[in-house]
């Protein structure tokens, strides 16, 4: 693969992550900015780095062929300009902003500036989703007709530091849950209405720990989200309905089943889906489209419709009615 030699902006523990993993493809980083001096310190000292404070120059350096932007979702939109403005192609951690109306100024500039935009949006990959996928591609439980996904724990974590504030991490939907409202449209196609109750239970964050949302989808499929960092009793569970059988998998862990009303049933473990890993899947993806032209797995594209569905999701809790995905 050729040598591709990567800036980073934001040097906290995914990014580091990221970035680590694009030099096991054959990558360099040659350049790396936080404005933070102990996280700056662990990026230049992992990923043997220069270190820059000023991210506009990193995204400048001749010697940064693309971006990845690893920081917080509320300073992408500024990030993600600089690196078009200096013609850098994008990965974007998700949420790719948090409005649609970020994500259509990122989009559009990429475009004008002619450089490819790249969203994290790694979900999908992981083993058990995306295995829930190949059996409904093989017709295993017939058309998908309703997805529901629990996702529920603690997380302190969001209690400190950026991930508290609402002007950087957007709010759970965004932060979190953009991951499952792609898995949603990955599975059920676009998505049409959205409709939400929000809550702030434990009062750690400048935002929802708990949301219910029911989405309605082009193909009249409908999917419900329970999100919540308020239970310390955690669970990640997903039940896909379809015309001829349903499919319940526990996420990152556990067992996928499916079954069928005709008796044809399966189990899969997460070792027994044969999938690279995923982080390490989505940036070869993005490497390959840069040096050989490879269709991307994610586009900018693919950001927006997620970010769309949890903005639409905030409307529908502010005035307690369905919002159209086309209003916004």
């Amino acid at each position: 693969m050729p040598d591709l030699r990567i800036g980073v902006i934001g040097c906290g523990a995914m990014a580091r992550d990221l970035a680590r993993r694009c030099i096991a493809l054959g990558a360099r980083i040659t350049a790396v900015s936080d404005p933070d001096p102990q996280a700056l310190a662990k990026g230049v000292s992992e990923l043997d780095a220069e270190g820059i404070e000023d991210y506009e120059t990193l995204c400048s350096r001749p010697d940064v062929d693309a971006v990845i932007v690893g920081s917080p979702p509320g300073n992408h939109l500024e990030n993600v300009l600089a690196a078009a403005r200096a013609r850098k192609p994008v990965y974007c951690e998700k949420p790719l902003g948090i409005n649609v109306a970020q994500c259509d100024q990122m989009i559009a500039a990429c475009k004008d500036a002619g450089v490819s935009l790249f969203v994290g949006q790694v979900l999908r990959l992981f083993p058990l989703f995306w295995q829930s996928r190949v059996l409904i591609d093989q017709g295993k439980i017939g058309t998908p007709k309703a997805v529901s996904v629990t996702r529920a724990g603690y997380g302190s974590v969001f209690h400190s530091g950026w991930r508290k504030r609402k002007d950087l991490a957007g709010g759970l939907l965004l932060e979190v849950n953009a991951h499952e409202f792609d898995y949603m449209r990955f599975l059920l196609g676009e998505p049409t209405q959205v409709y939400a109750k929000l809550d702030n239970i434990l009062g750690g964050m400048e935002y929802e720990d708990q949301a219910f949302v029911t989405v309605s989808f082009e193909s009249g499929a409908a999917g419900m989200l329970h999100s919540t960092f308020s239970s310390p009793l955690g669970e990640y569970r997903v039940h896909i309905q379809g015309t001829e059988g349903n499919i319940i998998h526990g996420g990152f862990g556990g067992t996928l089943r499916y079954k069928r009303v005709d008796g044809e049933e399966g189990e899969f473990r997460p070792e027994d889906v044969n999938v690279p890993n995923p982080y390490d899947r989505e940036l070869a993806s993005w490497i390959a489209s840069l040096t050989a032209g490879e269709t991307p797995l994610f586009t900018g594209q693919d950001g927006r419709a997620a970010v769309a569905m949890a903005e639409a999701a905030y409307r529908s809790a502010e005035r307690d009615r369905p919002v159209a995905i086309a209003e916004l």
